[in-house]
């Protein structure tokens, strides 16, 4: 029972970081509908395959007999090279995220510093300028 949960836990995680970056490759395309076979010689896609290859031709919905549908799912699944190209792709895809991430985060710092900096500032004038007024009287 163990294994069948793991194995499921696995195909799980292999679905949605795959819908990841089919959803990220479809977005950067402007939408699937490349002829099957085609290249579109991008990142998102190998010299050998097309998008729409990746994704079994878009015959995901069709209800098939018993007898072909487990022939069908084997051509329908990604091979280890494919799956291993597309969690590659998405390590640098996070990684460029949270560079980005990094980078806006201390543009927001440096800000409140900034602010912080000039507050200081006009908190200790203002204190000098009542500490005069309140001298001269």
């Amino acid at each position: 029972m163990y294994y069948f949960r793991r194995a499921n836990e696995i195909l799980g995680t292999e679905t949605q970081m795959f819908a990841k970056y089919f959803k990220r490759v479809e977005h950067k395309d402007g939408g699937v509908g490349h002829p099957q076979g085609s290249s579109t010689g991008t990142a998102a896609t190998t010299p050998s395959q097309s998008s729409h290859d990746l994704t079994g031709g878009g015959r995901m919905g069709r209800k098939r007999s018993k007898s072909r549908s487990s022939n069908m799912d084997r051509t329908l699944r990604l091979s280890s090279e494919q799956k291993c190209d597309i969690a590659q792709r998405e390590i640098e895809e996070f990684r460029e995220e949270i560079e980005k991430l990094r980078e806006e985060s201390e543009k927001v710092v440096d800000n409140y510093k900034v602010s912080a900096h000039f507050c200081r500032n006009l908190c200790h004038k203002t204190v000098r300028k009542r500490t005069q007024v309140f001298l001269s009287l």
